[in-house]
Protein backbone atom coordinates (compact mmCIF):
# COMPACT_ATOMS: atom_id res chain seq x y z
CA UNK A 1 0.00 0.00 0.00
CA UNK A 2 2.51 2.40 1.19
CA UNK A 3 4.27 2.12 -2.47
CA UNK A 4 1.39 3.00 -4.14
CA UNK A 5 0.88 5.52 -2.32
CA UNK A 6 4.28 6.91 -3.17
CA UNK A 7 4.57 5.94 -6.85
CA UNK A 8 1.37 8.21 -7.73
CA UNK A 9 2.87 11.09 -6.48
CA UNK A 10 6.15 9.72 -8.24
CA UNK A 11 4.30 9.54 -11.60
CA UNK A 12 3.25 13.00 -10.84
CA UNK A 13 6.68 14.68 -10.55
CA UNK A 14 7.50 13.05 -13.81
CA UNK A 15 4.76 14.57 -15.88
CA UNK A 16 5.45 18.34 -17.63
CA UNK A 17 3.60 20.92 -15.66
CA UNK A 18 0.75 21.56 -17.89
CA UNK A 19 -0.29 18.34 -18.11
CA UNK A 20 -0.09 17.56 -14.57
CA UNK A 21 -2.47 20.80 -13.99
CA UNK A 22 -4.73 18.88 -16.16
CA UNK A 23 -4.13 15.94 -14.33
CA UNK A 24 -4.69 16.66 -11.26
CA UNK A 25 -5.79 20.28 -10.75
CA UNK A 26 -3.98 23.59 -9.71
CA UNK A 27 -3.28 22.29 -6.22
CA UNK A 28 -2.52 18.74 -6.90
CA UNK A 29 -6.22 17.83 -5.51
CA UNK A 30 -6.78 14.95 -7.63
CA UNK A 31 -3.44 13.42 -6.38
CA UNK A 32 -4.44 14.11 -2.72
CA UNK A 33 -7.75 12.10 -2.99
CA UNK A 34 -6.20 9.26 -5.29
CA UNK A 35 -3.43 8.72 -2.43
CA UNK A 36 -6.36 9.14 -0.34
CA UNK A 37 -8.57 6.57 -2.01
CA UNK A 38 -5.92 3.89 -1.98
CA UNK A 39 -5.56 4.71 2.26
CA UNK A 40 -9.46 3.75 2.84
CA UNK A 41 -9.50 0.91 0.55
CA UNK A 42 -6.51 -0.93 2.35
CA UNK A 43 -6.69 -0.50 5.81
CA UNK A 44 -8.79 -2.27 7.86
CA UNK A 45 -10.39 -1.73 10.96
CA UNK A 46 -7.83 -3.63 12.50
CA UNK A 47 -5.29 -1.81 11.69
CA UNK A 48 -6.68 1.23 12.59
CA UNK A 49 -7.55 -0.21 16.31
CA UNK A 50 -3.81 -1.06 16.63
CA UNK A 51 -2.91 1.97 15.09
CA UNK A 52 -5.01 3.79 17.65
CA UNK A 53 -3.95 1.96 20.32
CA UNK A 54 0.47 2.68 19.49
CA UNK A 55 -0.55 6.05 18.08
CA UNK A 56 1.78 7.27 21.11
CA UNK A 57 4.88 6.16 19.15
CA UNK A 58 4.19 8.68 16.31
CA UNK A 59 6.43 11.80 16.84
CA UNK A 60 4.54 14.94 18.62
CA UNK A 61 4.60 17.08 15.58
CA UNK A 62 2.11 16.27 12.91
CA UNK A 63 4.48 18.46 10.72
CA UNK A 64 7.12 15.60 11.10
CA UNK A 65 4.85 12.66 10.08
CA UNK A 66 5.07 12.11 6.41
CA UNK A 67 2.24 12.62 3.98
CA UNK A 68 1.14 9.20 4.18
CA UNK A 69 1.17 8.65 7.95
CA UNK A 70 -1.11 12.03 7.78
CA UNK A 71 -3.42 10.40 6.15
CA UNK A 72 -3.83 7.25 7.84
CA UNK A 73 -3.89 9.67 10.81
CA UNK A 74 -6.67 11.24 9.14
CA UNK A 75 -8.91 7.97 8.07
CA UNK A 76 -8.41 6.84 11.90
CA UNK A 77 -10.23 9.80 13.25
CA UNK A 78 -12.90 9.75 10.89
CA UNK A 79 -13.43 6.24 11.33
CA UNK A 80 -13.67 6.30 15.10
CA UNK A 81 -16.11 9.40 14.65
CA UNK A 82 -18.18 7.47 12.24
CA UNK A 83 -18.21 4.81 14.63
CA UNK A 84 -19.49 7.05 17.28
CA UNK A 85 -16.90 5.51 19.96
CA UNK A 86 -16.01 8.87 22.22
CA UNK A 87 -13.77 6.58 24.78
CA UNK A 88 -11.61 5.61 21.51
CA UNK A 89 -11.61 9.38 20.42
CA UNK A 90 -10.57 10.28 23.57
CA UNK A 91 -7.93 8.39 23.99
CA UNK A 92 -6.12 8.93 20.84
CA UNK A 93 -6.51 12.72 21.28
CA UNK A 94 -5.34 13.00 24.54
CA UNK A 95 -2.29 10.73 22.66
CA UNK A 96 -1.39 12.68 19.79
CA UNK A 97 -4.06 15.24 18.44
CA UNK A 98 -3.42 16.37 15.53
CA UNK A 99 -3.70 19.82 13.73
CA UNK A 100 -6.38 19.56 10.91
CA UNK A 101 -8.15 15.94 9.79
CA UNK A 102 -7.27 16.89 6.07
CA UNK A 103 -9.59 18.16 3.88
CA UNK A 104 -12.11 18.48 7.13
CA UNK A 105 -10.19 21.13 8.25
CA UNK A 106 -8.95 21.88 11.56
CA UNK A 107 -9.36 19.31 14.49
CA UNK A 108 -11.81 22.11 16.38
CA UNK A 109 -14.02 22.51 13.66
CA UNK A 110 -14.23 19.04 12.37
CA UNK A 111 -15.46 17.92 15.77
CA UNK A 112 -17.82 20.40 16.06
CA UNK A 113 -18.77 19.65 12.30
CA UNK A 114 -19.92 16.12 13.29
CA UNK A 115 -21.29 16.71 16.62
CA UNK A 116 -24.09 13.95 15.49
CA UNK A 117 -21.72 11.57 15.98
CA UNK A 118 -18.85 13.37 18.31
CA UNK A 119 -21.73 14.04 21.53
CA UNK A 120 -20.38 17.21 23.22
CA UNK A 121 -17.45 17.63 21.40
CA UNK A 122 -16.00 20.90 23.15
CA UNK A 123 -16.53 18.98 26.27
CA UNK A 124 -14.20 16.25 24.55
CA UNK A 125 -10.99 18.33 23.73
CA UNK A 126 -11.15 19.70 27.37
CA UNK A 127 -11.54 15.91 28.70
CA UNK A 128 -8.52 14.91 26.50
CA UNK A 129 -6.79 17.97 27.63
CA UNK A 130 -7.22 16.87 31.41
CA UNK A 131 -6.22 13.36 30.76
CA UNK A 132 -3.14 14.04 28.67
CA UNK A 133 0.48 13.45 30.38
CA UNK A 134 2.55 15.16 27.32
CA UNK A 135 3.16 18.86 27.95
CA UNK A 136 3.49 18.98 23.87
CA UNK A 137 0.18 16.95 23.40
CA UNK A 138 -1.52 19.27 26.02
CA UNK A 139 -0.12 22.70 24.13
CA UNK A 140 -1.42 21.12 20.88
CA UNK A 141 -4.36 20.55 22.23
CA UNK A 142 -4.51 23.94 23.89
CA UNK A 143 -3.97 25.63 20.52
CA UNK A 144 -7.27 24.00 19.53
CA UNK A 145 -8.95 25.86 22.11
CA UNK A 146 -6.96 28.85 21.74
CA UNK A 147 -7.91 29.29 17.63
CA UNK A 148 -11.55 28.50 17.87
CA UNK A 149 -11.82 31.24 20.83
CA UNK A 150 -9.47 33.69 20.82
CA UNK A 151 -11.17 35.81 18.47
CA UNK A 152 -14.24 35.20 20.83
CA UNK A 153 -13.02 36.91 23.44
CA UNK A 154 -11.32 34.44 25.80
CA UNK A 155 -8.13 34.78 27.75
CA UNK A 156 -6.42 33.14 30.28
CA UNK A 157 -3.03 33.17 32.57
CA UNK A 158 -1.81 29.98 30.80
CA UNK A 159 -3.60 27.17 28.81
CA UNK A 160 -5.29 25.59 31.56
CA UNK A 161 -6.97 28.95 32.61
CA UNK A 162 -7.75 29.69 29.01
CA UNK A 163 -9.04 25.99 28.40
CA UNK A 164 -11.44 26.43 31.18
CA UNK A 165 -12.50 29.84 30.37
CA UNK A 166 -13.60 28.85 26.88
CA UNK A 167 -15.31 25.69 28.12
CA UNK A 168 -17.38 27.93 30.53
CA UNK A 169 -18.40 30.21 27.97
CA UNK A 170 -19.21 27.83 25.29
CA UNK A 171 -21.24 26.12 28.47
CA UNK A 172 -23.04 28.87 29.39
CA UNK A 173 -23.69 30.59 25.82
CA UNK A 174 -24.43 27.47 23.61
CA UNK A 175 -28.15 27.64 23.39
CA UNK A 176 -27.32 31.01 21.73
CA UNK A 177 -24.58 29.45 19.19
CA UNK A 178 -23.55 27.82 16.36
CA UNK A 179 -20.76 26.60 14.59
CA UNK A 180 -18.98 29.52 12.01
CA UNK A 181 -18.29 27.65 8.56
CA UNK A 182 -15.38 30.81 8.01
CA UNK A 183 -13.42 29.31 11.12
CA UNK A 184 -9.67 29.07 9.89
CA UNK A 185 -6.75 31.17 9.53
CA UNK A 186 -3.08 31.02 8.87
CA UNK A 187 -1.44 27.64 9.90
CA UNK A 188 2.01 27.67 10.40
CA UNK A 189 4.35 24.44 11.57
CA UNK A 190 5.32 25.40 14.98
CA UNK A 191 8.38 23.91 16.49
CA UNK A 192 8.63 22.63 20.11
CA UNK A 193 8.07 25.37 22.76
CA UNK A 194 7.92 26.46 26.26
CA UNK A 195 4.11 28.08 27.02
CA UNK A 196 4.15 32.11 26.93
CA UNK A 197 6.95 32.07 24.60
CA UNK A 198 6.37 35.17 22.68
CA UNK A 199 8.27 33.49 19.48
CA UNK A 200 5.05 30.88 19.89
CA UNK A 201 2.43 33.38 20.22
CA UNK A 202 3.50 35.75 16.98
CA UNK A 203 3.71 32.20 14.66
CA UNK A 204 0.10 30.98 16.00
CA UNK A 205 -1.62 34.36 15.55
CA UNK A 206 -4.66 32.78 17.04
CA UNK A 207 -6.45 36.51 17.15
CA UNK A 208 -6.40 36.10 13.00
CA UNK A 209 -8.50 32.59 13.14
CA UNK A 210 -11.95 33.38 12.86
CA UNK A 211 -14.14 32.27 15.87
CA UNK A 212 -15.28 28.99 16.38
CA UNK A 213 -18.42 29.81 17.07
CA UNK A 214 -20.50 32.59 16.08
CA UNK A 215 -24.28 33.94 17.54
CA UNK A 216 -27.92 32.34 15.67
CA UNK A 217 -29.77 34.68 14.10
Amino acid sequence: MHREYESIEEDARRMQPAKRVAEYGMFDDGLGEMQYAIVRRNVTNGDLRRLAATCGSLPTYQYRWSWFTRDVFNYLIESIVDWGDRDLLLEVLSTRCPEDVGRHGLIEYYLVLRESKVKEPIVLLSDAYARCRDGDVRRHIAAAFRRGFTASGMTGKDDSEFVSNAVQWYTENRVHLKLNGRHGGPVDPVPPHEEGDPNFRSLSRYESFEPLFVERR
